[in-house]
């Protein structure tokens, strides 16, 4: 997965099969509200901020989808939020995603290298 404030991308290695944002967007609906930017801070420990507005884009009564935040420090290695729960009483869906480790890399990324061979 590619992770870039304007935009989400993802690879399928096995199926072989790369998916925009857009599609990204039709399979997770929460991405509708959730912004790539969100994305990145969820992941790095920092929780994302919104507003009764943001849901609007679902073009379904608010009060229906919630997005929450939690702490659990299991490690010590662990900071900040560990835990996203997106819910869609409406739909009964039901989305949790928990961080079990974050491990920071001491040897810098060449991202225009990687991107490359996404591209490619």
């Amino acid at each position: 997965m590619w992770i870039t404030p304007e935009s989400v991308n993802a690879w399928n290695i096995l199926e072989n099969r790369y998916y925009e944002y857009d599609a990204i967007r039709d399979f997770f609906p929460f991405l509708q509200v959730v912004k790539p930017d969100d994305i990145t801070k969820f992941l790095w420990g920092i929780e994302p901020e919104y507003l009764e507005q943001d849901f609007t884009v679902l073009k379904e009564n608010s009060v229906t989808m919630s997005i929450s935040f939690e702490t659990e420090s299991v490690e010590k290695t662990l900071k900040g939020i560990t835990k996203a729960v997106f819910n869609n009483s409406a739909n009964h869906q039901k989305v949790v995603i928990r961080l079990s480790s974050r491990i920071h890399n001491v040897t810098p990324v060449d991202l225009a290298k990687a991107w490359d061979l996404m591209h490619s």
